[in-house]
């Protein structure tokens, strides 16, 4: 299968100098999904033992250095809004049972 039958069409873009965090709040409000690249990214990371990978762009240019933080911070952001899901959820299971 060739992978430009799998790749999204309509994408998005930030500046050369967007931080993680910003590139990934820009990518949770244009509901961008694709963070399986992130997860590999650690994988990676934690097979070599490295804190810093950097990010080439067209043509093999870098783009960026991402580190273990930068990784950190994104991962917190998710967890943070995945707990959010718990107590509504919680909530609604007690109205269900009364």
């Amino acid at each position: 299968m060739n992978v430009g039958t799998l790749c999204t069409l309509d994408t998005i873009c930030c500046t050369r100098d967007e931080t993680v965090q910003g590139a990934a709040l820009l990518m949770r409000k244009h509901h961008v999904a694709h963070i399986g690249d992130v997860y590999a990214t650690i994988e990676r990371m934690r097979l070599r033992g490295i804190r810093r990978v950097p990010v080439v762009g067209e043509g093999g240019c870098l783009a960026g250095i991402v580190s273990a933080d930068d990784l950190l911070g994104f991962l917190a952001e998710e967890m943070e809004t995945l707990a959010r899901i718990s107590p509504h959820q919680q909530s609604q299971e007690r109205r269900a049972r009364q």
